[in-house]
């Protein structure tokens, strides 16, 4: 059976705005694979939470939707070898920073938690946003090999 895989590995995995995702993508591969190409990605999805209230009781409704994605290309269509690694730098961009109202939810603590009760009965809900790095290895007519790794960025 072929083996493929891809791993990121990053220097830190807690950022603020203005700070640079250093890391590297490994390959590990029993043999080559051909490829459209290899890339790394900032991912962020955005959790709405609502709560509402109506003659039958409370009800809660979620949604998850990705919300930012920067891609990086690592490099493209080629004959890619058995172990090679791809350091890569990203600076984090403006668009996938928190907002302050969301920034403060995530810092806990008595107001942290009551501005996001408040927030959860407004119409446009309690919104929490998720950050991954994601590593794709595009393999045409083939299964992608990709890792997911979770991050934190505060605004």
């Amino acid at each position: 059976m072929f083996g493929k895989s891809v791993a990121i590995t990053l220097d830190k995995y807690q950022f603020v705005a203005g700070d640079t995702i250093k890391g590297t993508v490994e390959l590990k591969l029993s043999k080559g694979v051909k490829a459209e190409g290899l890339t790394i990605s900032l991912v962020v999805t955005e959790k709405t939470k609502r709560l509402g209230v109506s003659t039958r009781g409370a009800s809660t409704s979620t949604s998850v939707q990705e919300v930012f994605r920067f891609d990086l290309p690592l490099d493209g269509e080629k004959e890619y070898i058995k172990d090679a690694a791809y350091p890569f730098e990203m600076l984090i961009p403006q668009e996938a920073l928190p907002t302050p109202a969301q920034d403060m939810n995530t810092q806990g603590g008595i107001l942290g938690k009551g501005l996001g009760m408040l927030a959860s009965f407004s119409p446009l809900g309690n919104k929490t946003r998720s950050y991954k790095m994601e590593a794709r290895l595009d393999i045409p007519w083939g299964i992608d090999a990709t890792e997911k790794v979770d991050i934190t960025i505060q605004g």
